[in-house]
C-alpha cells in the first residue's frame, strides 16, 4: 500500500480533509536531468494537493500518513485495457462462429472492432466507477499540531515562513 506524508490544510464536514505532500526526495528516479523539463511535480519545493477520507481524526496543522491502495491500479488496468482487449477476441469469435457475417476478413474485422468498441464502453464505465471509490485515506496522525508547534518553537521559527529559520524541508517533521 503506497504510504505519503502530509500536512493537513483544511477539514471538511464531510469527513474529507484537504492534505499538502510534498516529496521526500525531488527528481525523476533515474533520470534526474528530465526532471526539470517534464515533472513539475518532482522538482524541489514542489507540492501535491489531495483530498483524503479523515480515518485518523486529524485536524488542520497535523502531519498525517495518507495511504492508497495499490490493488487499484490492477484494477484500473484491467478494466481499461483487458476489457476492450477480451471483447475484441470475443467480437472475432462471433465474426467466425457467423462465417464472417458474409464479408470473410472484413466481417471479421468489424465485428473485432465492434467487440473492442463495446470493451472500451464497458471498461470506461467500470473504471469511472472503481476510481471514485479511490480516495486515498488519513491512516494515523504522525505528528500533531501542537507537537510541530513546539518544534518550530525550539528551533527558534516562530512563524515558518521560508527564509526565517525554515527552509520548508520538513526534515524536523519526521
Amino acid at each position: 500500500m503506497a504510504e505519503y506524508e502530509g500536512l493537513v490544510e483544511s477539514v471538511a464536514v464531510d469527513g474529507k480533509v484537504q492534505v499538502v505532500i510534498r516529496p521526500g526526495k525531488a527528481g525523476i528516479p533515474g533520470a534526474p536531468e528530465l526532471t526539470g523539463k517534464v515533472c513539475h511535480g518532482a522538482t524541489d519545493g514542489s507540492m501535491v494537493r489531495t483530498e483524503a477520507l479523515n480515518r485518523a481524526g486529524a485536524q488542520v496543522g497535523d502531519w498525517v500518513a495518507v495511504t492508497r491502495p495499490t490493488g487499484i491500479l490492477i484494477k484500473n488496468a484491467a478494466a481499461l485495457l483487458g476489457l476492450p482487449i477480451m471483447g475484441g477476441v470475443a467480437g472475432l469469435a462471433v465474426g467466425m462462429s457467423t462465417g464472417g457475417l458474409g464479408l470473410q476478413g472484413v466481417g471479421l474485422a468489424v465485428c473485432a472492432a465492434a467487440g473492442i468498441a463495446v470493451g472500451i464502453i464497458v471498461g470506461v464505465s467500470i473504471y469511472r466507477n472503481l476510481s471514485s471509490r479511490n480516495v486515498p485515506v488519513v491512516s494515523r496522525v504522525l505528528r500533531s499540531r501542537a507537537e510541530i508547534a513546539s518544534v518550530l518553537g525550539q528551533r527558534g521559527a516562530s512563524s515558518p515562513q521560508k527564509g526565517e529559520g525554515c527552509d520548508l524541508c520538513n526534515a524536523c517533521l519526521r
